[in-house]
């Protein structure tokens, strides 16, 4: 847990490069979804599809949403959230971002069908660092109904071949306390920027 949060510090706090491209709010993205949930009773891995969008409102604001979909062995999990973003600039081609989620976490476990609501705030910064590279990183907190409240990491990065066409990758890992469980997300996928 220490060391997935001191990186996403790490990145979040770098002073990244100086001659850096524009931040675009506006993409959608479509990609390959793997995860793995470990347990004192074994990991459980599944992998499945990720989609998200996001749109600026103003120099300032943003929203979004975002779904995943991993069948984790006989189970599923499906968390989906619709966020409300608030950007500022700290250098040239680099903003402190700060997010408030509202989440809902479909689940199939043992044949069982659950839905559990929550929230998630997070804190970080994202940076171009030329034209063509981008790198991001979040603290996240979330609270999830019948769950513990869990601190997490979130870093990422997106490759831009041209101004509407790019490649990410994603990586979020939480601690669930309640499960003495850990979550690893990643995501590699397309963007559209727009």
């Amino acid at each position: 847990m220490k060391k997935h949060l001191s990186l996403a510090i790490v990145l979040a706090c770098a002073p990244f490069a100086a001659s850096a491209g524009e931040l675009s709010y506006n993409y959608v993205e479509l990609g390959y979804s793997e995860s793995t949930l470990k347990t004192g009773s074994g990991d459980f891995d599944g992998d499945g599809y990720a989609f998200k969008g996001s749109m600026a409102f103003g120099d300032k604001f943003y929203g979004a949403i975002g779904v995943h979909d991993d069948s984790l062995d006989s189970d599923s999990l499906e968390p989906w959230e619709l966020t409300g973003g608030y950007r500022a600039q700290l250098a040239e081609g680099t903003d402190f971002v700060a997010e408030l989620s509202y989440i809902g976490v479909n689940s199939e476990v043992f044949g069982d069908e659950y839905h559990n609501d929550g929230y998630r705030a997070a804190a970080g910064v994202r940076s171009a660092i030329g034209d063509h590279v981008e790198l991001g990183g979040k603290v996240t907190w979330t609270d999830v109904e019948n769950m513990d409240d869990v601190v997490g990491a979130n870093v990422n990065i997106h490759v831009k071949f041209n101004q509407t066409w790019g490649v990410y990758g994603q990586y979020h890992y939480n601690e669930y306390n309640f499960l003495s469980a850990d979550l690893d997300n990643w995501q590699i996928g397309v963007r559209a920027s727009f």
